[in-house]
């Protein structure tokens, strides 16, 4: 049998509850609760079958195969993974520019996709060119599918009105989780082109019941929504979810949406070279205690922490970057690829009941991200906990780290929140001064700028290191 027909069989075969949900909490039960023995089968079956279609079709992953001279015959389960190398964004980017305009990493041919595809996705380009994978209707379902299963998690049911307020463009994450949705049977209100103005008028005369959007951008659309004189917590939104930032972990950032728009805040987790891969569920939502916990899919993933400098697996509840292993999909079936993303793993029982393996807090930053500040070792996360706790200010904020005479200085951009006179700015500096400093222990100036002007763009960038573009 072709090894393409063969992978596909194997990721059908476990499609438990493929259009019907199995469970009230669970989409599919079967999967979702398994014993972790069991999820190593599923694992296994997955990991040998995506290894025997790369090597088949994607030249890049075969070059990378034999020049550790492995063969496919070589992984026969899971256990064999670590013999696998870890594919890194450079291995992508030097494929694409070495074999414009495609690379030659993906096991999708032209005449594949033009016969038998859905879309065409491209990574973001924020770290370097974008690198485009083509998606097939194969895909799409198993997406669909996989989507269906988190929104279930996070209490999303049939008569519920999804409203997407985040522009799609080439973003795989919207177009699936749209799909998702549709899987449910809920009906999606896609309000990506419009502008601000549209989509308000669209919540009120419309109303949605699951609201997606970045969370930067749900707190600005709120906000814009009261000035207006129509209350979030008033538009008929139950469930918003976030996605491609930072939010629904950082527990400052969830508190004021919730409080914003009367409504839970969920969280995705992704990559484009992975899939929908985490999600959070009604009890870690509904707790207030601590981060969210995420889960991973793990009868579509194979999920590894690992040390960021040498890249060796690193124990259960012990922080390292991420390593994710995507088998749902034909366009991207790529064995432990290096998201760089810093977590803790444990597999104990969720209280929803799943099984399967969470990121303990989600994620809080990446491994190109870490910043280091007058000898003290920040996540992006962390900075945003704390500045989006301080209740002046709106949800907008920059950090401008540069070095001048020979020190760290960091500047804290930020804006008054709407109807706080000028007359308090000196105050609001003063409190944003002292909580940011005392919290992360690094002195801070701030600059308060008028409301509006601080960039709200999607996964606007809130970090800028001038001492890495300086050297």
């Amino acid at each position: 049998m072709d090894s393409r027909e063969r992978y596909r069989q194997v990721l059908t075969k476990y499609r438990s509850n493929p259009t019907e949900p199995g469970g009230d909490v669970c989409w599919s039960p079967e999967l979702e609760c398994a014993p972790r023995s069991r999820l190593r089968e599923i694992q296994s079956d997955k990991l040998v079958a995506a290894v025997a279609f790369l090597w088949d079709y994607s030249p890049l992953y075969r070059r990378i195969l034999a020049q550790v001279k492995l063969a496919p015959s070589d992984i026969k389960s899971i256990d064999d993974l670590y013999k696998l190398p870890i594919l890194r964004r450079e291995h992508f980017v030097d494929s694409h520019l070495a074999h414009p305009p495609w690379g030659d990493y993906s096991p999708i041919s032209q005449s594949m996709w033009s016969q038998d595809g859905w879309l065409l996705f491209t990574t973001g380009g924020t770290t370097a060119a974008p690198r485009p994978f083509r998606m097939t209707r194969f895909d799409r379902d198993m997406a669909a599918w996989l989507f269906a299963r988190g929104f279930w998690a996070m209490g999303v049911r049939p008569g519920d009105v999804g409203s997407f307020i985040t522009n799609y463009g080439p973003h795989i994450f919207f177009w699936e989780a749209q799909q998702g949705l549709h899987h449910i049977g809920c009906p999606v209100i896609a309000l990506g082109g419009a502008d601000l103005k549209r989509r308000i008028d669209f919540q009120r005369n419309f109303p949605a019941t699951v609201l997606g959007a970045t969370a930067s951008f749900a707190l600005f659309m709120g906000e814009r929504m009261k000035a207006q004189g129509f209350d979030p917590r008033e538009s008929g939104v139950r469930i918003l979810f976030n996605g491609a930032e930072p939010g629904g972990c950082v527990p400052a950032t969830k508190r004021r949406v919730e409080e914003l728009w009367g409504a839970t805040l969920h969280e995705w987790f992704g990559a484009t070279e992975v899939g929908p891969s985490g999600h959070s569920c009604v009890f870690e939502a509904g707790q207030k205690q601590r981060p969210m916990n995420l889960h991973f899919i793990e009868d579509a993933y194979i999920v590894e922490v690992v040390d960021p400098t040498t890249l060796e697996p690193v124990g259960e509840g012990h922080d390292g970057v991420l390593v994710m292993s995507g088998l749902y999909s034909e366009g991207t079936p790529f064995p432990r690829y290096l998201l760089g993303d810093y977590t803790r793993l444990t597999t104990s029982r969720c209280e929803c009941g799943r099984t399967t393996m969470r990121a303990i807090g989600g994620m809080y930053g990446r491994m190109d991200d870490m910043l280091s500040i007058r000898g003290s070792h920040l996540y992006p996360s962390a900075i945003e906990d704390v500045v989006r706790g301080v209740r002046d200010i709106s949800e907008a904020y920059e950090v401008v780290i540069e070095k001048r005479d020979g020190q760290d200085h960091v500047t804290v951009r930020c804006e008054p929140r709407p109807g706080i006179p000028e007359a308090r700015w000196a105050e609001v500096v003063q409190t944003v001064v002292r909580e940011v400093s005392s919290a992360l222990e690094v002195k801070v100036a701030v600059e308060l700028k008028p409301y509006g002007t601080v960039s709200r763009e999607f996964k606007a960038k809130r970090i800028y290191d001038l001492r890495k573009a300086k050297g």
